[in-house]
């Protein structure tokens, strides 16, 4: 990025541990990010929603070449305090992990001066949960098989690399138009450790949050992303949120009413969470389903964390080999949208 003299800002100031007199660095020597001036902002209508394209240009052996990328903007909530632990660790999560379902990061561009950072990520056409409050034919279940695959396999290559997503929902996954879904927003994403580290169990948007969270667990895993999968599956089953919750009580009792009651001897370590007091049973949601449908899914939606189905064992269950098969991610067609609504 050139600055100019006449432009050139004002340099930082850094402060060491021990020597309390700082060290000015001008800004034009920080990094070497490229400018967002680098990007051209197209307002375009398409099926989904109203969407600001940003359009990049790259230079190829003298070629230039333009794409289609997202811009996420970097929140600043204070300036003065740099960049956001969460986007720092968003940014370095999302570089670090290569894989068709999840979406990848092209370039960290910045601002003009320097306090406004974004993200370029690659572009998808739609989101999930636009797709489900909008459609007017809800996925059928060839469909929500091959979605439900690929979130697996994005959550599995996450996992085998200790990352805990934190954050699955509808709204944080995207599909493009040649049907390939993308996990996106690791915004809340964390490293876990085999060495017991404390974690905030206030994660998870809450209709898709994992009983133990909501009992206060703070030793927790990737089960919760499972949890979270099985809200999911089952939304897309039910063409509505499975547990939708306006309190963390209530949340609790709609898991109750659905599952029936977590006690001792289904799940041992109920009694050490910091928060347990609960109730009774109501009819299954999905009386037409099929036996490994069920099953699949409240493999998913185990109270037991320990119990509950890796994402790699969810990908051989039965239910992904029985009819109907799964549909081709090139034979996915996106649900029609009614622009009445």
């Amino acid at each position: 990025m050139e600055i100019s003299e006449a432009e050139e800002l004002a340099p930082v100031k850094l402060y060491g541990f021990l020597d309390k007199n700082p060290t000015e660095i001008k800004l034009p020597f920080m990094g070497t990010c490229s400018s967002v001036d680098s990007c051209s902002f197209l307002l375009t209508k398409d099926k989904a929603r109203d969407k600001k394209k940003s359009k990049v240009s790259e230079n190829d052996d003298g070629k230039e070449t333009d794409y289609f990328v997202a811009l996420k903007m970097v929140r600043l909530t204070n300036e003065s305090d740099g960049v956001p632990l969460s986007s720092l660790r968003e940014i370095m999560l999302l570089c670090s992990l290569n894989h068709e379902n999840i979406v990848s990061v092209k370039d960290v561009v910045v601002g003009n001066p320097l306090n406004s950072i974004y993200l370029v990520l690659e572009y998808c056409e739609y989101d999930l949960a636009y797709i489900m409050d909008n459609s007017t034919k809800p996925w059928n279940l060839r469909e929500i098989k091959c979605l439900l695959r690929q979130l697996l396999r994005g959550l599995d290559y996450c996992h085998q690399r200790k990352v805990i997503h934190r954050d699955i929902k509808l709204s944080n996954l995207l599909l493009t138009t040649d049907g390939v879904l993308k996990i996106a927003d690791f915004g809340l994403a964390r490293l876990y450790s085999d060495v017991k580290l404390k974690m905030t169990p206030k994660v998870v948007t809450l209709w898709y949050r994992a009983p133990e969270l909501i009992l206060g667990e703070d030793d927790y895993t990737t089960a919760v992303d499972l949890w979270s999968t099985g809200c999911v599956m089952g939304e897309w089953m039910k063409h509505s949120p499975l547990f939708p919750g306006e309190t963390e009580q209530a949340q609790l009792d709609m898991y109750i009413d659905v599952l029936g009651c977590p006690n001792p001897k289904i799940w041992p370590e109920i009694v050490d969470l910091p928060y347990s007091r609960l109730v009774r049973f109501k009819d299954q949601p999905f009386p037409e389903a099929t036996e490994e449908t069920v099953n699949l899914l409240m493999s998913f939606l185990t109270y037991n964390p320990k119990k509950r189905i890796t994402a790699a064992d969810a990908l051989d269950h039965e239910f992904f080999n029985e009819k109907p098969y799964p549909i081709n991610r090139h034979s996915l067609k996106i649900p029609e949208f009614d622009f009445k609504q």
